[in-house]
């Protein structure tokens, strides 16, 4: 009832430490200084003014809003939503599923902490942790008054709710297939422990009187909304709050900053970077004598990293396309991007976190200052010439190499400025010119395309781990120029492209048919203007980055995505572009890439044709022996095979000619006009272009062009050898990478409960002596369905009746058979709707009846008995209904039917329910029915069974035995008490699964107020209190009647018991008032009240009377007369001290528990008395040890007087005397007796506490009766018929003393 006065002492010592760190005080200006730290000033709605201004746009916290309906969008700034009170969100869940744990149920908003000016005792009740049996007798509540929802009432109460305005959420089972096991459990406690067992969640959720007002948690992310143990007291009570505002799939920004590792922040000044553009001395000072917060890291704070960055990030025309505010938008010195991410958690419980990099912006001015900021060697500018190309400082002649190529086969060159002018016209430009043409199609590039394309195959990955990424793709890149320019800052990016360096280094961007390494690639092959410090440039978008994580990755304050790389790096990250855009690397084994080019062979290399020899070097063999032409080397090694198809054998024609060792035959290097073909034009090509005579197909000719000169086999004008690009450009098409999808955050489905518990646990009566059939709880005086909504249930029907037949069959056994089978279909239609068909149907005539039935003779009028037992199925139903139409079914069956066209007809008549048990013992024992009747009732001696037998045991209250107090007579279908014998059939009783048996407490369904106990005794142990209480009150009522009504009784000393035997008899009136009264709430507070109050009075009356009779006893001369003037000061004090002190105290603490907690009712309803702990110290503890003290005290000072002093007048002093002392003694004990009830805090104590405390009255009364003050002057009463003045004798019989 009221926690023990140590560990009240205890609370008290530690309530200033559980006021700062458990009890919601939430440090708000610490946490909102931390906050701005970390985010800006602009995040909050009420900060202080300071001269500090930055764009929004630097923002990395997520937007907030400083309106009222923020709390409705969810978008509250902290500093609003913590200005309320604060909330938390949890779930109220018992248990667990064997599929699914706690955290699958929606999460609701609730107040879970009192106030700081609350008391101790009741902050301990509303936020200690609750176990389940405590948590359904105290669930959550939600208040109609302020719409707010609080975890227990405790909580409610101290925020100043009122009970009337509390309504209690449902209790529900949390899973989708409710076991059958369910309908027949209880209570409350049985029920936790049997889904315990089997796995079965039970849950509070919101009713639907007030679910539109409970706010629930919108997501449910898979990173964990917990703060480590050593977080900051107040980010980790924010982040455990309801603050529901997400960043980075977190609950909040705190759950986000308190989960990040602890690092030294290594920037604590300002342009440290060197990317700040302006100076601003208001941020200067912000950075430098601000706090440190870990979220900025490496920056010391969110103004340190303003001051490193770009102050005004939107007036880049890069960063137009993010005007409108997007949610995660990142705004880095270099760039400016969205992210997406995903969380998850494997089986393994292995972490890993995706993100993605996409939509990227370049800043223009960062490109333009990265340009111009490049400084260059002297060798670095190379002023190019016509038909020369320049990569990564090499000088090739591509001229030379083109007419190398027209010298094997005239065709495919775009340039032919590169070609002699007279053979011009004989080379066709079958091919394409733009570099796209290597993505596309390498088969239909030009060769000088080709050479200048700087093509070459780089991994997809910056940064690759095996154990986040199963491979990698090669793609197709352009890494040098093809464009030349003669200009300074031409040189600069080219420098930058080939070199790859700088802040946009090895950031693959594409023009959406090319891939570029880096942008300044992008630059150099496409047209590139100035216009002052702005670049005028065709579109370009840089490729999607994405990075896999083991762990959460914090890049939100990294200055640029180069910083993101080196930062996921670093935590060993995998990095890696998307594809989708770009072109992957053919492989030799690709389909149609390096077949049907089998026209060149050569004569030292016959194996060159199978594939898997392909030679990209020159002189392979050692064996060349003229000089390797320098450009002819440089691009058979180092031209990308991405560039060129390969020819079966050879990367490419130039691998061919630099490993060809020439032919044994006499070159032919003339074309005359004696020449089978002569022209001009060929002469010409004969003449100037270079000597590939080692090329079978051209020998022993020194070029294509001599060839065709003296060609004798010209066929259609086509003189020239076969063509290497005899196949259909589709066998050279490319194929596109692929594009990492992160998919939306995995959120788990959230539980709802299957069914709602009709009753509600914290209206249970716990009783170990009492309860309900098993399925039921008891609720006040009667017992409620836990379950109204079912899933599936069996009830068993067994029913008596008379049974009327005429039949003209002479088989009495085929008249009986279609009469039950008749009796079927009119029993269904009085069965509720949804019964389908019977699962049992037995009917059993009565073996007396039998002898009724006649033997081969027709059956006329013949009245029987009989027995029907039946058992119907139902499904997803009310329980309230079909076992009220159950119960209600033997009413309804009186029928008179006809069968077979008037052969049969019977009329049927219930008599009312009957036992299972008399049916079998009052039917025909080797039945086929009666037997298999006791095999089903066999079933009942077992734990619940499955089926639920209609009668009045299922409705009414039970009384609880131990079963092994009882013998199981299964022959007979019966239990037997082994104490008193008392027989229980089977309908009488039920086995819970807590092997307990229960009987109803009535007898025979009727009203009587007695119950039957197992050893026979009828009576009421719970209202022996208030039966003592009655006796001691009438006791104390005619005590106080002998003191008024007696003159010889109202002595000074006389007042004094007058006063305290009026405070005991309205004691026990008031207190035999509780059991009766206690259930309604108003009642019991204004006993409590009473009793309070009467308590006090008695314990001041008696202390009155102790000082009184010490003043006695210290003035031993004073005489009758001078005494009997003291009864009016007696009396008066008595009023003061007694009457009206204890009313002051009781109506003070009345009032200030009304004002200070909103709620006066604090007298429990177990006992209607005071059940706040420091107001029963002060007001009724404290007051009673003292008045202990004080009579103790006084009344042995006194006692010690009397047994020293003499005298006639003392005598008669010393009855009286005795008398108040026994009354003092009898209050001392049984005040001292309450004292400890306070600190045994126990059922049972209590019990015997109040029994004794009731018979206190008793007690004084017989102290009364038996003194000798009383016995002498009632012996003198009955001596007084002689006519002699009673007075005088009075004083007479005082003088003969009996000291007691």
């Amino acid at each position: 009832m009221r926690k023990p006065f140590l560990s009240l002492l205890l609370i008290y010592a530690v309530g200033y430490y559980l006021d700062s760190c458990a009890s919601g005080a939430l440090n708000t200006d610490g946490l909102f200084k931390k906050y701005e730290l970390a985010c800006g000033k602009y995040q909050l709605c009420n900060s202080p003014l300071s001269d500090v201004f930055y764009h929004d746009e630097l923002h990395r916290c997520p937007p907030c809003s400083c309106n009222e309906t923020c709390f409705e969008l969810n978008n509250c700034c902290p500093d609003v939503f913590f200005g309320a009170k604060y909330k938390v969100f949890t779930n109220f869940v018992i248990g667990s599923a064997s599929d699914h744990g706690s955290e699958r149920y929606d999460m609701f908003e609730v107040i879970a902490h009192c106030p700081p000016e609350a008391s101790a005792s009741i902050r301990a009740k509303c936020e200690s942790s609750m176990s389940p049996k405590t948590l359904i007798r105290n669930p959550p509540l939600t208040s109609i008054a302020t719409n707010l929802s609080y975890s227990n009432s405790h909580c409610a109460y101290c925020h100043g709710e009122r009970a009337t305005n509390l309504v209690y959420w449902d209790m529900g089972i949390g899973k989708a297939d409710v076991p059958i096991q369910i309908n027949i459990i209880s209570p409350f406690t049985q029920m936790l422990k049997m889904g315990e067992i089997m796995q079965i969640p039970f849950l509070f959720t919101p009713p639907q009187r007030v679910g539109m007002f409970v706010k629930k948690m919108p997501v449910k992310y898979l990173v964990p909304s917990t703060c480590p143990d050593d977080a900051d007291p107040d980010i980790a009570m924010a982040c455990k709050s309801s603050y529901f505002l997400p960043f980075r799939l977190h609950k909040n920004v705190f759950c986000y900053i308190c989960n990040l590792p602890k690092q030294n922040s290594s920037i604590n000044s300002c342009n440290y970077t060197g990317h700040w553009d302006v100076e601003d001395s208001s941020i200067k000072y912000a950075c430098s004598d601000g706090g440190t917060s870990p979220m900025t890291h490496p920056y010391k704070n969110f103004y340190c990293f303003l001051c490193n960055t770009v102050t005004n990030p939107m007036s880049d025309q890069s960063a137009t396309l993010f005007a409108v505010k997007k949610q995660n938008v990142i705004h880095f010195y270099d760039a400016v991007f969205e992210y997406e991410e995903r969380h998850s958690v494997d089986w393994r419980q292995k972490e890993t976190l995706e993100l993605k990099l996409k939509n990227i912006e370049f800043r223009n001015n960062k490109m333009f200052q990265q340009i111009s900021q490049t400084r260059l060697e002297i060798h670095e500018e190379v002023l190019i010439s016509d038909g020369w190309y320049v990569y990564k400082d090499i000088q090739i002649d591509v001229r030379s190499l083109v007419q190398t190529k027209v010298a094997m086969y005239p065709d495919r060159i775009c340039n032919k400025n590169l070609l002699p002018f007279s053979v011009r016209s004989l080379v066709p430009t079958n091919c394409e010119c733009n570099i796209d043409c290597v993505f596309r199609n390498v088969c239909s590039c030009c060769v000088d395309t080709a050479l200048i394309s700087a093509a070459t195959c780089l991994s997809d990955a910056v940064h690759y781990e095996s154990s986040l990424r199963n491979e990698e793709t090669e793609i197709i890149v352009i890494d040098g120029c093809s464009i030349k320019e003669s200009y300074l800052f031409y040189f600069k990016y080219k420098k930058l492209c080939e070199k790859d360096t700088g802040m946009f280094s090895s950031l693959f961007v594409t023009n959406g048919t090319s891939t570029y390494k880096n942008v300044f690639c992008f630059f150099c092959n496409s047209p590139l203007y100035r216009l002052n410090t702005e670049l005028l440039h065709r579109p370009f978008t840089p490729i999607d980055i994405n990075i896999i994580c083991p762990k959460f990755l914090h890049f939100v304050y990294a200055g640029s995505i180069k910083d993101v790389i080196e930062l996921a790096k670093s935590e060993g990250c995998a990095v890696f572009f998307d594809t989708d855009k770009a072109t992957k690397c053919r492989k030799k084994d690709d389909d149609g890439f390096g077949v049907g080019f089998g026209f060149y062979s050569f004569y030292e290399y016959p194996e060159f044709g199978e594939e898997s020899k392909t030679i990209d070097v020159c002189n392979s063999t050692g064996n060349v022996v003229h000089d390797i032409d320098f450009n002819i080397r440089w691009a058979c090694e180092n031209i990308s095979d991405q560039a060129f198809p390969p020819i079966p054998g050879f990367k490419n024609e130039y691998c061919l000619l630099c490993n060809s060792n020439g032919t044994a035959q006499k070159v032919n290097r003339s074309c005359e006009p004696s020449s089978s073909n002569y022209l001009k034009i060929y002469k010409d090509g004969c003449e100037s272009l270079p000597d590939v005579s080692s090329v079978s197909e051209i020998a022993p000719f020194k070029n294509a062009f001599c060839y065709a000169c003296n060609n004798l086999n010209c066929l259609h004008d086509h003189c020239f050898p076969n063509s290497s690009f005899d196949v259909e450009a589709s066998d050279c098409k490319s194929s596109m990478g692929s594009y990492f999808r992160i998919r939306d955050q995995f959120v788990l489905s959230t539980y709802s409960p299957s069914v709602n518990f009709y009753s509600s646990p914290k209206d249970e009566i716990e009783s170990e002596t009492y309860g309900c059939y098993p399925g039921r709880a008891l609720i006040g005086n009667t017992c409620e369905l836990l379950l109204s909504e079912a899933k599936f249930a069996i009830y068993g029907v067994d029913v008596s009746l008379a049974l009327t037949v005429n039949s003209t069959y002479t088989n009495a056994s085929v008249t009986m058979e279609k009469i039950e089978q008749s009796l079927g279909t009119i029993f269904l239609q009085h069965l509720p709707e949804n019964t389908r068909e019977f699962l049992q149907f037995l009917l059993l005539l009565n073996k007396n009846s039998s002898l009724n039935l006649p033997v081969e003779s027709a059956m006329n009028n013949v009245h029987l008995l009989v027995d029907l037992y039946f058992e119907v199925q139902f499904m997803d139903f009310d329980r309230r209904s079909v076992e009220a139409k159950l119960l209600n079914f033997p009413r309804l069956i009186e029928q008179t039917s006809s069968l077979d066209d008037g052969s049969i007809e019977y009329k049927i008549k219930s008599l009312g329910f009957s036992y299972p048990a008399d049916s079998i013992k009052n039917s025909m024992p080797d039945a086929i029915s009666t037997l298999k009747l006791k095999d089903i009732m066999n079933a009942y001696f077992k734990l619940p069974p499955d089926v639920i037998l209609v009668g009045n045991l299922l409705f009414c209250i039970h009384q609880k035995f131990n079963s092994s107090l009882f013998f199981f007579d299964d022959e007979n279908l019966e239990i037997i008490s082994n104490q008193t014998m008392r027989r229980f059939k089977i309908g009488e009783f039920v086995l819970d699964f807590g092997a307990l048996i229960g009987v109803c407490m009535y007898s025979d369904g009727g009203d009587s107020s007695t119950e039957y106990l197992l050893d026979g005794i009828v009576v009421e142990v719970k209202y022996l209190p208030t039966v003592f209480n009655g006796i001691s009150a009438v006791c104390m009522t005619s005590v106080f009647i002998s003191y008024c009504y007696f003159k010889i009784l109202r002595t000074p000393t006389g007042v004094n018991a007058i006063f305290v035997s009026l405070f005991l008899s309205w004691f026990h009136i008031v207190s035999s008032l509780v059991k009766l009264l206690q259930h309604i709430k108003l009642a019991c507070f204004v006993i409590g009240l009473a009793l309070h109050y009467f308590w006090l009075s008695i314990s001041c009356s008696v202390c009155v009377t102790a000082c009184h009779q010490f003043s006695l006893f210290r003035n031993t001369k004073m005489e009758d007369k001078e005494l009997q003037d003291t009864t009016k000061w007696i009396t008066l004090i008595h009023l003061i001290f007694s009457l009206f002190t204890p009313m002051l105290i009781v109506g003070l603490n009345a009032i200030l528990l009304h004002v200070f907690l909103s709620d006066p009712f604090y007298y429990s309803t177990d006992k209607c008395f005071l059940n706040h702990n420091l107001s029963y110290i002060v007001t009724f503890l404290s007051p009673l040890i003292l008045s202990v003290i004080v009579i103790s005290l006084f009344n042995g000072m006194a006692l010690k007087m009397v047994i020293t002093v003499k005298g006639k007048i003392i005598k008669k002093k010393k009855a009286q005397f005795f008398i108040l002392l026994k009354f003092a003694m009898f209050v001392c004990m049984f005040a001292i007796l309450q004292i400890t009830e306070w600190f045994v805090d126990t059922s049972d104590y209590t019990f015997v506490i109040d029994l004794m405390v009731s018979t206190q009255g008793c007690f004084v009364f017989l102290a009364f009766c038996c003194s000798s003050h009383v016995c002498g002057w009632r012996k003198n009463n009955e001596d007084s018929s002689s006519g002699s003045d009673i007075n005088q004798t009075m004083e007479n019989k005082m003088e003969v003393k009996d000291t007691e």
